[in-house]
């Protein structure tokens, strides 16, 4: 077995398609010495900024070989590169931040590890294509599987599957919506609390009574500024 990267098209393609391609951060944006330096995009919303960091890769491995254990070894390896890559960059920042004195002006910081596994049949020499797998995590894997450094709140790496955080910015399709499930599911991981998956924690997010008295107020807001 061995792996090779993917076109970054695949993430390019995701924020194209939603709100975020109006919140990125060109590249000439990006080093401000104000900011994290080394994140494949930045986002920039008014009380917020999200650095995300990407790990797109495609597996090879004869047909027999893969299984559910096989791809739970892969979602390991894929999820313990970002990790790894995070902290070096988290690191290196946060001591040139220090160093400068400088800081993000006082907007949250979310920082979003997103993967994608696909995996390639090398005894299907007629098969191009490769296979996307679909997965999600939940609390349990990064309990056991890839533990995450959860010491400092404001630097912990919240990592999703490229095809989750594709349905979790459908449905939320503003810029204050996504900080605040971020919010949550942040302090969700830095609670130690039990959640099954992804999905299972935005439909939690969705259906809670804060998540809609927010919605009414911004109805209010938008009301009040068309009168």
């Amino acid at each position: 077995m061995d792996t090779q990267h993917a076109s970054p098209s695949l993430w390019q393609k995701m924020i194209q398609r939603s709100f975020l391609s109006l919140y990125e951060l060109l590249a000439d944006k990006t080093t401000n010495p104000e900011q994290f330096q080394g994140y494949n995009f930045v986002f920039e919303f008014s009380g917020a900024i999200i650095y995300l960091i990407v790990n797109d890769v495609v597996m090879q491995a004869s047909r027999q070989k893969v299984d559910s254990a096989q791809v739970c070894e892969w979602r390991k390896e894929v999820v313990n590169q970002l990790i790894k890559r995070h902290a070096q960059l988290y690191l290196k920042n946060d001591r040139s931040m220090a160093e400068s004195n400088t800081s993000t002006a006082g907007k949250d910081v979310y920082f979003i590890g997103l993967t994608s596994l696909s995996v390639t049949h090398q005894d299907d020499k007629s098969q191009a294509s490769s296979h996307t797998v679909d997965y999600e995590y939940g609390s349990q894997f990064f309990a056991e599987d890839c533990v995450l450094d959860l010491d400092d709140e404001q630097s912990v790496l919240q990592v999703f599957s490229h095809q989750n955080f594709v349905d979790i910015i459908s449905q939320l399709v503003t810029p204050s919506d996504l900080s605040a499930f971020l919010d949550f599911h942040r302090s969700q991981l830095t609670g130690f609390e039990s959640f099954q998956d992804e999905s299972t924690l935005l439909t939690q997010f969705l259906q809670s009574p804060d998540f809609h008295q927010r919605a009414i107020r911004v109805q209010e807001q938008l009301g009040c500024k068309s009168n």
